[in-house]
């Protein structure tokens, strides 16, 4: 998935979804309503192509209460004024 970042307002759209479908339109659509720049996050190792296995890799991930590494944001976060974490988890 390729990063976006557009900011003119200070505010910056954080999302993470491992396919560029639903979570990412949804994304998009909050931007194109309160403005700002949009940034998804992506993991180091990519997730497999294949709906199974990465349903149940990301099962597996759940109960182990595991991370995945990310690859760098690359914005500052301290330029911000504000940033909204589309995640289900803290940051």
């Amino acid at each position: 998935m390729a990063r976006e970042y557009k900011n003119t307002s200070k505010t910056l759209i954080v999302c993470f979804s491992y396919t560029a479908r639903d979570t990412k339109r949804i994304t998009e659509k909050i931007q194109q309503t309160i403005g700002g720049g949009l940034v998804c996050l992506e993991p180091v190792k990519s997730y497999s192509k294949n709906d199974n296995e990465v349903v149940n890799q990301g099962q597996e991930e759940v109960k182990r209460g595991c991370k995945p590494e990310l690859k760098p944001l690359g914005v500052e976060v301290k330029e911000l004024n504000k940033w909204i974490n589309l995640l289900r988890t803290k940051l």
